[in-house]
């Protein structure tokens, strides 16, 4: 318990505060969409959110830290201008975990993390038809 009261004070507290971070509207619609998807099978717990934008070709890096004994999905949600969006996660030694490479804009990915380590998630924006385009990526945990 005590953890998820950290965290919670690490991220900001509550997914509205967390959306704030996000200015697009079409951001933060979708971002609420796919949560209230994740609530639906039990992941209730929103950990982070982070938002930002890219041009077609480019990725970045996020640093996501996550604790043993509780299963996370790691999603992405793009803006009406990214018709594909891709998602990795790596280890603290840079071993790929999971990913997400179909030719969609919301990339899932599954983490059970055996030990507390912060994890690198990786963002590419494989396709963008009005650049930049605008993505959030959140995790949540059951």
């Amino acid at each position: 318990m005590m953890k998820f009261i950290f965290l919670l004070f690490l991220f900001g507290g509550s997914s509205t505060a967390l959306l704030a971070q996000c200015s697009q509207e079409s951001i933060r619609t979708q971002i609420t969409n796919v949560t209230g998807r994740m609530e639906g099978i039990g992941y209730s717990m929103v950990y982070l959110t982070r938002c930002g934008s890219l041009s077609e070709g480019e990725s970045a890096f996020h640093d996501i830290p996550l604790y043993a004994g509780t299963q996370y999905k790691v999603f992405a949600v793009c803006d009406g201008d990214c018709p594909d969006l891709d998602l990795k996660i790596y280890d603290s030694k840079g071993n790929l975990v999971d990913d997400d490479t179909l030719d969609d804009y919301t990339p899932i990915l599954d983490v059970n993390p055996s030990s507390e380590m912060t994890y690198r998630a990786k963002v590419i924006m494989y396709d963008c038809d009005v650049e930049p385009c605008y993505y959030a990526i959140r995790v949540v945990g059951e």
